[in-house]
This record gives structure tokens, sequence and C-alpha cells, in this order.
């Protein structure tokens, strides 16, 4: 029935057994489910009908198309499948066919675009056959393996493409973000082509003036010869943050590695040594720095490593004062065993090439972010989680549409903003 204002009113009947004869809620349910997919899939075809043309010429940039009548297609929605007939466009001399209806209609990889979402993100999550699983005993749906993780990686390519042209906006408003934390790390994952490789992770974490987090965005970037593509994407993002955060503090956090000193520090204006990296070398030095001392009634090895973190973390000047005195322990080389002068040289040697960024009480007082635990997080969350369970081997494309899903999932509200550009600019 259509009424007054245009809009079409249907009608559904549904058959129910009667309450007597209902005795298993877990069938009763099943049944609901079925016969709410059913009506689904009537709204679904008229709907989908709106997108399609009524068969005329077609005048665009390139050649005129004519429609070569309608033809049918199998559509995945998320009510089922769904079978249509829809015009099909060619130009006169032949070549590539157009279907408006699935421009139109953001259709992407014969699947609609909510049901397209709902795919790519169980897949991101977890295998094929675990998504296959999920669909058949949950919703009722048996979908192909195979058509699961194309339907994965034709979405994570549309991401990938679009990645360098599209913008995300971050969640937090402009006023709010006091800082932003630069990280990045490398974990390995097995790959087919050359085994274990480094795949590298990027987080920018905002936190406000009381140094709370407020949102992390994620990059992970499959191996490669160098580290240029991850980079690059890095930089990207932390372009289009500075834009919309200009006022921020950057700081960089990350562990002892040369090459990330290098990297963060040309985004960065405050770096930052992780300091629970610099308290590993405090344990191990322990030994070392009470050697000698138990005859006389010396701390403990224990002890002494209290006591030093609690110095390095707030006493001003606590790095440079606990290397002069493990260099000095150094100097008394009588009373230590070549095991422990080796731990106590490598731990003075980190701290002097860190000291400059280990000045943990101001970091502290300003309430910045000391250690890099979001980034060493974001390893297992992001890598670890998905592309490391037994047995696991992936081909570098494979493996970086996965990690792109991840990434996008994990970062705020980016999975909602792309999938809200697809239904506005399509692909």
């Amino acid at each position: 029935m259509t009424l007054p204002d245009g809009s079409l009113e249907m009608h559904f009947v549904v058959r129910v057994p009667p309450r007597e004869d209902t005795s298993s809620t877990l069938a009763f349910e099943r049944d609901v489910q079925n016969a709410t997919a059913k009506i689904g899939l009537a709204l679904m075809e008229y709907g989908l009908a709106a997108f399609d043309t009524e068969g005329e010429i077609l005048h665009g940039g390139g050649p005129r198309l004519s429609s070569k009548g309608r033809q049918s297609e199998t559509y995945q929605t998320s009510f089922g499948a769904l079978t249509i007939d829809r015009h099909v466009y060619q130009p006169a001399a032949g070549g590539k066919t157009y279907v408006p209806l699935e421009d139109r209609a953001r259709i992407i990889g014969l699947s609609t675009p909510l049901f397209a979402s709902s795919i790519a993100a169980k897949y991101s999550e977890s295998g094929g056959r675990a998504v296959q699983r999920d669909l058949r005993e949950h919703h009722a749906r048996e979908v192909p393996l195979a058509f699961i993780q194309s339907l994965a990686a034709e979405t994570a390519k549309v991401a990938m493409d679009r990645e360098a042209r599209w913008s995300y906006t971050a969640l937090t408003p402009p006023k709010q973000a006091a800082v932003i934390a630069l990280g990045h790390d490398g974990t390995c994952a097995q790959t087919c082509e050359e085994g274990w490789k480094q795949v590298m992770v990027g987080t920018m974490t905002l936190y406000d003036s009381g140094g709370e987090p407020l949102e992390t965005l994620h990059v992970a970037n499959a191996p490669e010869d160098g580290k240029a593509t991850f980079l690059s994407r890095m930089d990207r993002e932390v372009a289009a943050l500075k834009i919309r955060y200009p006022d921020a503090l950057w700081v960089g956090v990350s562990d002892g590695a040369a090459d990330l000193r290098e990297e963060l520090g040309k985004h960065c204006g405050q770096l930052i040594l992780d300091f629970w990296h610099a308290a590993g070398y405090i344990v191990s030095a322990g030994p070392a720095m009470t050697a000698g001392t138990g005859a006389r009634g010396g701390i403990t090895a224990p002890q002494w490593v209290d006591q030093a973190l609690h110095r390095l973390k707030a006493e001003d000047g606590g790095a440079a004062k606990l290397l002069a005195e493990m260099e000095r322990q150094l100097d008394n080389g009588s009373v230590l065993t070549g095991a422990e002068r080796a731990e106590l040289t490598r731990a003075a040697g980190y701290f002097a090439n860190n000291l400059d960024r280990m000045d943990y009480a101001a970091a502290v007082r300003e309430k910045l972010p000391i250690g890099s635990g979001i980034t060493e997080a974001a390893c297992k969350t992001v890598v670890k989680a998905r592309l490391c369970g037994g047995g696991m081997r992936w081909h570098l494309g494979s493996m970086q549409q996965v990690l792109c899903l991840r990434a996008l999932r994990r970062s705020s509200n980016r999975w909602d903003q792309f999938w809200k550009r697809i239904d506005r600019h399509g692909f």
C-alpha cells in the first residue's frame, strides 16, 4: 500500500504454532530467526531495486552505455543470499560491462556493504573457518569459506587503496589533547616466502593534560626490505594529527634501539626511554652493585634494585647518579666476578647511551607517558593474536590485508568512518 507521503507500507504474514505445541525455546528462537531473515530479504529486494535504472541509455565521461537487459545475480546480504535481476550496461563497441545497481548500492565482492563490514570485521579477528562456523551457529547462514576470504580481502584492498587519499578524523576534540605519544616497535610473524620476518607496528596515543589516555591510532605493516613503506604511512598519520592538534606536545617513547631514536626524533619535541626497559638493566645490575657488601652488613641485590628503581623514577638526575655509581663499582674490579662485571658493563653502557632520554622525575611531574606499553601491547593485539596461531604462515599480501583491517578496527572509530566514506563516495 502506497501512503500519502509516497512511502510503501508492506505487510508480512508469519505463521506460528499453537503455544501448547511450543516446547523448545531454542527451536522457537531459530524459527523466529528464519522468519525475520525472510522478511529482511523481501525488504532488501525492494531496497536494492531502488538503485537500479529503468534501462535508459547512460551518458557519462566515457562512451555511451546501453543496457543489455536485466540479468540475474546473487548478492549476499545480512539476511541471506538474494538473487535479483538488474540492468547490465556495455558500450556499443563492447568491452567492460557496468552494473549501475552495484555502483550505487555500494556492492563489494557481491555483498551488500553491511554484510561486507560484518564479514571483514569477523575475519580480522578470526580465521575463515571460525567465521564460517559463527555464521552457521549464530546467524543460520551457510557462507562458503572462499567467499568469506575473498570478501575480507576485497574490503582490505579498498581500505589500503584509499589510505593515502582518505583522511580520518580522530575523535578527541583539539583542545583536549595535550600530549601525543608516538611509538614504533616490531614483532615477528611467519611468512610463506621468507620464514619469520619483522612486522612493524606504530601507535599514536592522545593524552589529556592530566596524563590520561584518550584514544590510540594504529598502523601495522607487513615485512619489507627496510621500513620505507611503514615510515611513509606513519609520516602521513603524524602530519594529519599535527594539523588537527597544533598545540599538542609530541613525545616519542621507545626502547634503546638507535633507529627508533632517529625515527621518532624527527616528529617529537621530546624523547623518553621506556622506563621498564631501563628497569630491566637495573635488575640485571643488582648483584654486581651489591657485590662485596654482604659480609659488611650491606643491602641485598633485591633491596638495591628497589631503591634504585625509586630513585630512577623520583629523583631529579636519578639516572645520571645511578650511572656514576655503576661506573665507580666497575672500577672496584676486585669484588666482581666475570659475569657480574659483564652485566654491570651492559647496564652502564645502556644508561650512558640513553641518558638524555631518562629524566623520568620531570616527565612524571609533567604527566608525560614514560612507558611504551601501548605500542608493545599493539604488537600482541594487532599482530600476534591473529597472525601467529599454531602453524600459521602468511603470504605477504594476505598478511597486509589482515593487518590493515585489524588496525582500522582498533583505531578509535576509524572502522565506522571507513564505511561512511564508502557509503558517501563509493569505490
